[in-house]
Parts: C-alpha cells; sequence; structure tokens
C-alpha cells in the first residue's frame, strides 16, 4: 500500500511539473507570434506522402495504411480537448481500420496550448485502439512533448500499459516501429 501511495505521489509530482512546463510555454506562446515561431522546430526529416490523407472536419487528417498495419493522424492548428474524440470516431468509422492497427499522432503543426493537465488526463482514458497496438507521439516542441509526456505518464497511472512511446521526429516513430519505405503525408 505504501509503494501504491508513493507512486501516486511521484504521478502527482510529474503532472504537477509538467502543468508548470505547459503553463510556461503557453506564456511563451502567447507572448508574441515572433514567440511562437521560435519554438516551432522544423523537423528536416518530414517525409512526403503520395498518398493523400482522409478529409476531416476538424483540424485533423488521416491516412491508414493496411499493407503495414498503420494509423498515421496529424493535427494543425489550434486543438482542443472536445476535438479529439472527434479524430478517434472519424477514424474509428473508416472501413479500413483496424483497432489492431499500430498509430502515429503528429503534432507537428499543432497548437495545444488550450489543453490543461485535466483535459490530457481524461483524454488518457479513452483509446480508440487495442492494448497492444503500438503508439507513438511526436511531438517536435518543448510544450506539446511535455504534454505528450503527461499523456503518457496518465495513460500508465490509468493502468493501460499499453506500447506508447513519445519522439520528436516521425523517422524515429516509424523506426521504432520497424516500419521501412511508408512515406508519411506533410503537414501543410
Amino acid at each position: 500500500m505504501d509503494n501504491l501511495r508513493a507512486l501516486m505521489e511521484k504521478a502527482d509530482e510529474l503532472v504537477k511539473a509538467a502543468t508548470d512546463l505547459h503553463r510556461v510555454a503557453r506564456e511563451l506562446i502567447t507572448e508574441s507570434e515572433q514567440s511562437r515561431h521560435a519554438l516551432t522546430v522544423p523537423s528536416p526529416e518530414r517525409r512526403r506522402a503520395p498518398c493523400k490523407l482522409a478529409p476531416s472536419s476538424m483540424a485533423f487528417r488521416f491516412a491508414i495504411y493496411p499493407q503495414v498495419r498503420l494509423v498515421y493522424a496529424s493535427m494543425s492548428g489550434r486543438i482542443s480537448r472536445e476535438e479529439v474524440p472527434t479524430l478517434r470516431r472519424e477514424v474509428a468509422a473508416d472501413p479500413r481500420f483496424d483497432p489492431a492497427f499500430d498509430a502515429i499522432l503528429d503534432f507537428h503543426e499543432a497548437d495545444l496550448s488550450s489543453m490543461s493537465s485535466v483535459d490530457v488526463e481524461q483524454l488518457a482514458q479513452r483509446t480508440v485502439l487495442d492494448r497492444n497496438a503500438r503508439r507513438v507521439l511526436v511531438a517536435d516542441r518543448v510544450d506539446t512533448f511535455g504534454l505528450a509526456r503527461m499523456y503518457q505518464a496518465r495513460r500508465d497511472i490509468a493502468g493501460a500499459h499499453d506500447p506508447l512511446l513519445v519522439v520528436r521526429t516521425l523517422d524515429e516513430a516509424l523506426e521504432w516501429l520497424g516500419i521501412d519505405g511508408v512515406y508519411l503525408p506533410p503537414g501543410d
């Protein structure tokens, strides 16, 4: 029982640290448009795609690659917690989707500054993927990387223990998944 209590205290410390990091990053982003661009690190490893992304009503796009059992989704613009379930529903409704497929969620062009630690905790409680499906979150900016790590910690605290990795580039994501020869869509 003491181990569980200590683990929960450590998790709360991590969430507080991530929340503080998120707050500082949000302040930097909102200081000026120039500050926002300074936090963006272009990813030279981004791959170009011959495929077409499925249209979405939100700031999401996704592609399903059945031949390598992969779902690729990218987010762009300012994203709120309420929009994420929409992406999940749209992906799950695609006839090519299989919940056992691995997934890459690319936050390269996403502004998650409206997300709170409570939002991340709520999002971490649900998924459309099977327990054994591997998930990779691509986050190349400090603020987004911190939120992605918070999501990873919250999934573990929720008892999910699914294979989940947070990386900075698509190349790292593809390498971890062992996928070669797939060209993922670029952001706009």
